[in-house]
């Protein structure tokens, strides 16, 4: 096709015919035409200018359509102004090949040869800046982000941003679709042209860098309108992509690229997942890009995933051939939301949300890029890129313009994988008295198949509305269904692993640990409200604490549980459910349920048709959701025996084998058991064996590590107590009493201020020391009457709530004990004693009953956050267990087996009475001896030193040695006096009065 030339239509050349050709030598000459910078000018070809007034004769007459200067309308205004500053006389005038010309004046020469000089300056130029700009001359910021930027590296002392040293890569506008797929953009402008459409990261394509010089005075920070429009335009676009781009390769920490580090960990493991960190992201550009990628998902995340093709395929530009995209997943999103919060304001934005999955979709093929034929002509339409759950249709075809009818191209088409999960509240964060709530969530592309039923996940995902046509139906209103789009999902894979704790709180837990009286002092905060029952505490406390999983050959062929099963059978009103519930605030992921109230598929997974597809969906029980965590069972006995065994193998193996359906799986049920069951008898008789009294098999009573028998035993003084226990919990847990004591307490430390107050500006020191003696009594009334909980360890309050349930997280967490520096031969010498005595009745010993001691003498050394179990823990968990075991034999058998284990069941307290009468001794001995030396004078103290008593302390734990070193009775009349560096005590002191 002919350049547009500045010659006559038809009908002026026939005007000028029939007036003699004087017409055009008045009238004035067209303009020259326009020369476009990509037009081609072949200068082997000479332009002819014709001055002639006559033309050549058209048969035809017509009337003449257009202006004099009608080229004038198809000129951009800057190329209006050069065409009219060109010095070319009104009797000149340019060419098309077409034109039958003679000769070129002298003007119409100059006017060509200054617009082809003026092209070639622009070409020149343009390609200069092209050239500087992939040296790197020109910087990856403007004046106006060097001090921002600054600011970032001050405030992040292990993360520094910067230019950098290396070269400025550019970075590409190609049209990509909202995923990154390649395609042809609707921002794509003129520069775009000769983009390479077929991928990303072309190392000599400079689109990604050109916004900066097209940007030196553009405020990109500042929208302009709405952002997600503000973000289609191209100018921002490509200024946006380059700051992404600059952020990838500049981000440092410790001297090391960060994200090249990450784009290295996954080519190696051969992933298409880029991790992108938003705590990094906020750190840069004064987080503008950060809180753009919250409030505009879609746009953004676009950009990032462009960019991050282009920075990944610049490093490894053979990678394309493994994975043709690259998909940006956004982790360390700060403010995660609970399910029951999601409002209308979360829609379309970015939100994290952390859940439990209990249901999984197969996975169903779904239309990424659609391409249509045209039954007419079949002209191939597309790629149509589907975004969402609308479905994106042809409405005409662009070479027929038909219409329809069409077909798509199922060759041409490319699809994603898709798949849906219900993620639901993790069971210890639902309110009480409320139901949990669930949310469906899709999953594309590599992110299916990340989770399976009964892991807790954490997703990072676009909050969207679907319509739902049954819904609408239903209600007679347009109702939408809601659904999170995932952009990253991550998986809790190691036992609270995502679980931290401030440096202040992990020092004070810490210090907590060392203390000797630790393990009475958690003891007295498992159920504080419930009165005795100090070993139910204290397996409660073991199982909350759980032991070490261990794996049998590293293949996750045999592994061996490190949870622990409890198991409570007793008399009715014994607090049984009370403990249960109790654990269930307390443990971590915790579900509470009945026997009643509990089906064998409720407890451990169900099958059922999917309401959308018509498939079969797994959907995790009770067993799934509580996975590494508490499963509670109350009333335990009255499940059917068919719902009892099927949980044998999640008991042991921890595992749930599903075949239903045409699914053949197998779910996870790491967590510990704890039941409540009630005698058959309404009253647990001792005269006969625990087997008769519960109805239960010995298979699933050989899988509790403990089993705990509670009696209600008439006890005149254990009676008193208990009532006295009772009396004074109702009336402190009183509304009103607890309101007074608040105020009390508030009026105390007023006084406390006011006598601070006085003694600061007391004159004498007979005020001062007046004002010192009230504030030493007061301090002493605000001591006593301190609230019920205290994080002393030597006193007898128990902990706060909170303390305790952070110990206990930080103790699972962060520490594994190992049991290599203890005498085997002890366990093994207690194994074949219990299976002698086991053969005279009562509950058989197995294999298992060994490796629960084992079990419970690793929770025992996790209660003091010991890295290695001791010779003390393992005589612990020892005697626990015998205690349990003792007590579910038959009454007539009890005495023999306490007489035979005597050495094991030495308890703590039976010990003291001794001691105490031991010290008394020494301290006569002593005092006797030196009032001899003195020749009769009374001493005033007697030392006596604590190594004399280590015959009749032997069989005593040091715990309980320091507790009664630390008890009232013992401060009473003694000082104990211990090594200043070591703490260990060296001496008691007697004051004599």
């Amino acid at each position: 096709m002919a350049p547009v030339s500045g010659r006559d239509g038809p009908g002026r050349k026939r005007r000028r015919e029939r007036d003699g050709g004087d017409a055009d030598a008045d009238a004035p000459a067209p303009p020259p035409r326009r020369l476009d910078e990509r037009d081609e000018v072949d200068h082997d070809v000479e332009d002819e200018v014709d001055h002639s007034s006559s033309g050549e004769a058209e048969d035809e007459e017509g009337e003449d359509l257009y202006g004099d200067n009608f080229m004038q309308d198809y000129l951009e205004p800057d190329e209006e102004s050069e065409a009219l500053e060109d010095e070319v006389e009104d009797n000149d005038w340019i060419a098309d090949d077409d034109s039958s010309v003679s000769e070129i004046s002298e003007s119409g020469r100059l006017a060509v040869d200054e617009l082809l000089e003026r092209r070639r300056q622009k070409e020149e130029a343009l390609a200069e800046e092209r050239r500087q700009l992939q040296e790197g001359i020109f910087s990856d910021v403007d004046d106006t982000d060097e001090d921002e930027d600054e600011d970032d590296e001050s405030d992040d002392g292990a993360a520094s941003w910067g230019a950098g040293d290396g070269p400025r890569a550019s970075r590409r506008a190609d049209g990509s679709g909202a995923d990154g797929r390649n395609g042809t953009s609707a921002h794509a402008g003129e520069d775009d042209a000769g983009d390479d459409v077929d991928g990303y990261g072309d190392p000599n394509d400079d689109a990604y860098v050109r916004g900066d010089l097209e940007a030196m005075s553009f405020n990109w920070r500042q929208p302009q309108g709405e952002l997600v429009e503000w973000l289609a335009q191209e100018l921002p676009r490509r200024v946006i992509k380059n700051r992404i781009y600059n952020f990838y390769l500049n981000y440092i920490v410790n001297d090391v690229s960060v994200y090249e580090e990450k784009v290295n960990a996954m080519t190696r493991e051969n992933d298409m997942s880029f991790q992108l960190s938003y705590d990094h992201l906020s750190r840069v550009y004064d987080s503008v890009l950060a809180l753009w990628l919250v409030d505009a998902p879609d746009p953004m995340i676009e950009l990032l995933e462009e960019a991050a093709n282009y920075f990944t395929f610049k490093l490894y530009p053979q990678y394309r051939k493994v994975h043709s995209h690259i998909f940006v997943r956004v982790c360390d999103l700060p403010l995660c939301d609970p399910i029951r919060d999601f409002r209308q304001i979360h829609m379309n934005v970015l939100v994290r949300v952390e859940g439990v999955v209990i249901r999984r979709s197969p996975v169903y093929p779904q239309m990424d890029a659609v391409k249509y034929d045209c039954v007419r002509c079949s002209f191939i339409i597309g790629p149509i890129y589907q975004r969402g759950d609308k479905e994106q249709r042809v409405s005409m075809c662009p070479s027929c313009h038909s219409k329809g009818p069409f077909r798509v191209n199922m060759r041409l088409t490319e699809y994603r994988n898709h798949q849906t999960i219900v993620l639901q509240e993790s069971p210890g964060k639902v309110p009480p008295g409320r139901l949990p709530r669930s949310l469906e969530v899709v999953l594309t592309n590599d992110l299916i198949d990340r989770a399976k039923p009964g892991e807790e996940v954490d997703v990072t995902g676009i909050y969207r509305n679907n319509f739902d046509p049954l819904l609408n139906s239903r209600q007679g209103f347009p109702v939408f269904t809601t659904v999170l789009h995932a952009n990253n999902v991550i998986r809790r894979t190691t036992e609270l692993g995502v679980f931290r704790l401030p440096d202040d709180e992990r020092q004070r837990i810490i210090e907590l640990s060392k203390s000797p009286n630790i393990r009475r002092k958690l003891i007295r905060s498992i159920a504080p409200s419930i009165h005795g029952r100090d070993d139910i505490k204290l397996g409660l406390l073991l199982a909350m604490m759980g032991a070490v999983p261990k794996d049998i050959g590293g293949d996750q062929s045999h592994r061996i549980r490190g949870d622990i099963n409890v198991l409570l059978v007793g008399d009715p009103g014994c607090a049984k459910s009370q403990f249960l519930k109790f654990v269930e605030k307390t443990a971590d992921r915790t579900v509470f349920t009945t026997g009643r109230g509990s089906t064998a598929v409720g407890l451990t997974a169900s099958v059922h048709k999917d309401s959308v597809s018509g498939d079969f969906v797994l959907e995790g029980g009770a067993l799934v959701i509580a996975d590494r965590g508490c499963c509670l069972i109350d009333e335990f006995d009255k499940m059917s025996d068919q719902d009892r065994t099927s949980i044998h193998e999640a008991m042991e193996q921890q595992t749930i084998s599903v075949a239903r359906g045409g699914i053949v799986t197998t779910l996870s049920a790491r967590c510990c058991i704890i039941a409540a069951a009630n005698p058959m008898g309404g009253r647990y008789d001792p005269s006969t064996s625990f087997d008769a009294n519960v109805n239960l098999t010995t298979p699933i009573l050989s899988r509790f590590d403990l089993l705990f028998v509670v009696r209600d035993e008439v006890n005149v003084e254990l009676d008193e107590r208990l009532a006295s226990f009772i009396c004074n919990s109702h009336m402190r847990n009183h509304p009103r009493t607890q309101e007074e004591t608040r105020q009390l307490e508030r009026d105390r430390h007023e006084e406390l201020s006011r006598l601070r107050y006085a003694l600061e500006n007391a004159s004498t020191d007979g005020e001062r020391e007046e004002y010192e003696e009230r504030l030493r009594h007061l301090r002493e009334s605000i001591e006593d009457r301190s609230r019920y909980e205290d994080d002393n360890p030597n006193s007898d309050k128990p902990l706060p709530q909170a303390l305790l349930r952070k110990y206990i997280l930080f103790a699972k967490s962060h520490c594994f004990p190992r049991i290599s520096n203890v005498d085997p031969d002890t366990i093994a010498r207690l194994y074949v004693e219990l299976r002698q005595e086991s053969k005279h009745g009562g509950i058989a010993i197995t294999v298992r009953h060994m490796e629960s001691v084992i079990r419970l003498s690793e929770a025992h050394a996790r209660l003091h956050l010991r890295e290695f179990v001791t010779d003390e823990d393992v005589t612990a968990a020892i005697s626990l267990f015998l205690r349990c075991f003792i007590q579910t034999q038959k009454y007539s058998l009890r005495s023999a087996m306490e007489a035979s284990f005597r050495k094991f069941l030495e308890s703590d307290t039976e010990s003291l009475p001794l001691i105490r009468h031991r010290i008394k001794v020494a301290v006569q001995t002593v005092r006797h001896f030196e009032r001899q030396l003195s020749g009769g004078v009374e001493p005033t103290q007697v030392r006596i030193d604590v190594a004399e008593l280590d015959h009749y302390t032997s069989n005593i734990s040091q715990e309980a040695l320091n507790a009664f070193y630390n008890s009232a009775e013992f401060r009473k009349e003694y000082r104990l006096i211990r090594d200043p560096v070591t703490h260990v005590p060296l001496q008691i002191e007697h004051t004599l009065v």
